[in-house]
C-alpha cells in the first residue's frame, strides 16, 4: 500500500547542528510541558493536554495509509517503544477516533498521543486546509467504537446527506440499524453489518467506514458470549446451522475457545 509521511525527520545536516537542534526541541519540550497536579487529582482536561503535549515531541514521523483520503482516512504512528498503531481520524473537533494502543481503550478520553500527533500532522499541512477540512467533517459514514468514558458503538453522519453514494449506503446500511434508523448496539448486529460489508458494492465500501475496533469488540463479545458452549458452538460448525450467526462469528469464536485445527 502506498504510505505517505506526514511529519518527517530532519534532513542531513552536519553533526554540530544536528545536535544543537536536538537539545534546543528538547528544552523546549521540557517548558512547554503542561504542568499538572499532585497525585491523581488531573482532570480530563487535564489528560488531554499531557496526550497533546506528548502526541507533538515525542512522536517524529506519520505515515499515510489511504492516500486518497487526506484528513478523515487512516494513519501509523510509531511509538517510542518501537511498536506502531493504526490511528483512524474522523474527526478533527471531536473525541471520535480511534487507535490502536492500550491508552486510547482505558483511558476514557477518547483521545491519546498517537491520535494528537496524526492531527498536529494534518494541522501542519496548512491552517487554511485545516480549517475547511474541519469544518466540512468526514465524507464518509462511519461506524466505530466510541470510548469516550464506557465504550459503545456510535454512527457519525456526513453533514453532506444529500450526496448520491451517501444517500444509497443509508438505505444500505438500515437494515443493520436499530429501529430508531440512527444507531448500531446489538453486537449481533454490528457482526452481520461487518460481514455484509466485505460483500458490499464498491461505492458502498467508499462511503461506509467500519472501524477496525468494531471488529475486536465484536471478538470480545464472542469470547464472552460463548465462554463455557464450546460443545454448542462445535456442533454449529459440523451442521452447518449457525442459529442465526453469521460463520466468521463461529470461525473466531472456535480460535478463541481453543478450536485451532479445524
Amino acid at each position: 500500500m502506498h504510505k505517505n509521511t506526514l511529519v518527517a525527520s530532519n534532513k542531513p545536516a552536519s553533526a554540530a547542528k544536528t545536535r544543537r537542534s536536538a537539545r534546543r526541541k528538547k528544552a523546549r519540550a521540557v517548558l512547554d510541558r503542561p504542568s499538572l497536579p499532585p497525585g491523581w487529582r488531573t482532570s480530563d482536561d487535564d489528560e488531554i493536554g499531557l496526550r497533546r503535549w506528548r502526541g507533538q515531541t515525542e512522536v517524529v514521523a506519520v505515515s499515510v495509509l489511504e492516500s486518497n483520503e487526506p484528513f478523515f482516512g487512516t494513519f501509523r504512528v510509531p511509538s517510542a517503544s518501537g511498536a506502531s498503531y493504526d490511528v483512524e481520524i474522523r474527526s478533527l473537533q471531536a473525541f471520535a477516533n480511534s487507535c490502536g494502543c492500550i491508552d486510547h481503550h482505558v483511558n476514557g478520553l477518547g483521545t491519546c498521543k498517537h491520535i494528537e500527533s496524526a492531527i498536529a500532522g494534518l494541522a501542519r499541512r496548512g491552517a487554511r486546509a485545516f480549517r475547511q477540512a474541519a469544518s466540512a467533517g468526514s465524507r464518509r459514514i462511519e461506524v466505530f467504537l466510541d470510548r469516550r468514558g464506557a465504550a459503545a458503538p456510535a454512527i457519525l453522519w456526513p453533514a453532506n446527506g444529500s450526496d448520491t453514494d451517501v444517500e444509497a449506503a443509508r438505505r444500505w446500511l438500515e437494515a443493520h440499524l436499530e429501529p430508531d434508523g440512527a444507531s448500531i448496539c446489538d453486537p449481533k448486529r454490528i457482526e452481520a453489518l461487518i460481514a455484509a460489508w466485505n460483500e458490499a458494492p464498491l461505492s458502498v465500501r467508499r462511503t461506509v467506514r467500519v472501524s477496525g475496533g468494531c471488529v475486536g469488540r465484536v471478538d470480545f463479545w464472542c469470547r464472552q458470549n460463548f465462554r463455557g458452549h464450546r460443545d454448542r458452538v462445535f456442533a454449529w460448525f459440523c451442521t452447518g446451522e449457525a442459529d442465526g450467526l453469521g460463520s466468521s462469528l463461529i470461525h473466531r469464536s472456535l480460535r478463541h475457545n481453543g478450536f485451532h485445527g479445524y
